[in-house]
């Protein structure tokens, strides 16, 4: 079995495991590929921001999260622009 790096949903798969199991230096990447591929997903900006929060990064995380919370309103995402804004809040 292969693994395809241009499908999203793999990556936010595994970038989410990593994320699940501790492995936070481990999500980053393919977090940040989702992103690339789902730009307008607004959980994409969620789960990067929790990533480059827990590595140190919260400047990068900060715009991130600011960057995600619109689109997570607009596509009446509201619990995932509710975890952005307590997330954001809290820095």
């Amino acid at each position: 079995m292969t693994f395809d790096p241009g499908r999203a949903e793999l990556q936010v798969t595994l970038g989410v495991f990593h994320l699940v199991h501790g492995r936070v230096k481990d999500a980053v990447a393919p977090l940040e590929s989702f992103r690339k591929l789902q730009p307008d997903d607004p959980q994409g900006f969620l789960f990067l921001g929790q990533a480059y929060l827990q590595t140190g990064r919260p400047e990068v995380a900060k715009r991130i999260l600011a960057e995600g919370e619109k689109p997570a309103r607009s596509a009446g995402n509201a619990t995932t622009a509710a975890h952005s804004r307590e997330i954001l809040q809290s820095l």
